[in-house]
């Protein structure tokens, strides 16, 4: 009988650990004081959905034993705590979110959340190591937003749970200062040289006039593209050359509070 009681005893510990971390929203230092076991222990708990093979074995030859020796009550409540975990449908858990910063370290206490038809239906926030359980999901795919609302957040779309299997999510996430929303005092302006096709220009000339200079920007890329800073009011005049090419006007002025970032296109055409 002692193998039983031991068994059930692992099983017991291992869905409450879980669901005290996934549902409930304790953190792993917490767990890891409350049920008197090492954070490194909690976290590998965390990571499988199912007690491992050999001790499933060993919970089922305990059952087995139980009925042999007529403790069918014993067995029967054994049965009541094991067949969750056997099953993985109690700790059945949609998505674990891993975050992760660019220097790869864990992000933690970062929002993340369940989109579903434009609803929000779930959300939770990632603990030290970077981690967060969004357990109760639909069996369509959804979207899954991570980071704060006002600025910066990630939007994955389309993605779809697993049957009775954890989807494990990673991402790398960048925490904005939200500097889109600080009133600019320059412009940035992107020059596209195209042909009259639509087709970038490479290895095009800027030529500017008036007070304003660009003797620093060289040729358009493979992408045809120019890149100008200006100051607030500034305004840049001149001409896009290349040989074969019809030279084409370029005219713009800063205003940083109507438009900070300008794109303009400018068409090249042949001779």
């Amino acid at each position: 009988m002692f193998v039983g009681r031991q068994e059930v005893y692992q099983v017991e510990v291992y869905a409450r650990v879980r669901r005290a971390v996934q549902v409930d929203g304790m953190s792993i230092r917490q767990a890891a004081r409350e049920f008197g076991l090492a954070r490194k222990t909690i976290r590998k708990m965390l990571q499988h959905a199912c007690l491992s093979d050999q001790v499933l074995v060993r919970t089922h030859n305990a059952v087995a034993e139980m009925i042999v020796a007529k403790s069918l009550p014993f067995a029967i409540a054994f049965l009541l705590v094991c067949a969750p975990i056997a099953t993985a449908g109690t700790n059945y858990c949609a998505f674990e979110i891993k975050v992760t910063e660019p220097s790869g370290t864990p992000a933690a206490k970062v929002p993340v959340a369940i989109i579903y038809k434009d609803t929000q239906i779930a959300e939770a926030r990632t603990d030290e190591s970077g981690t967060a359980w969004l357990c109760d999901a639909p069996l369509d795919a959804v979207n899954i937003a991570v980071g704060f609302d006002i600025c910066g957040s990630v939007l994955l779309k389309k993605i779809r749970p697993l049957w009775l299997r954890t989807r494990q999510v990673s991402i790398t996430y960048a925490r904005s200062s939200c500097e889109e929303f600080i009133f600019a005092k320059s412009c940035h302006l992107l020059l596209r040289a195209e042909d009259d096709r639509g087709r970038p220009v490479a290895g095009a000339r800027f030529e500017a006039a008036g007070s304003w200079t660009a003797s620093e920007l060289g040729l358009s890329d493979s992408f045809g593209r120019f890149f100008l800073s200006l100051k607030g009011a500034e305004e840049v005049r001149g001409l896009v050359t290349k040989r074969d090419y019809e030279p084409a006007s370029v005219s713009q002025t800063c205003d940083p509070r109507d438009d900070p970032e300008m794109e303009v296109r400018i068409v090249l055409r042949k001779r």
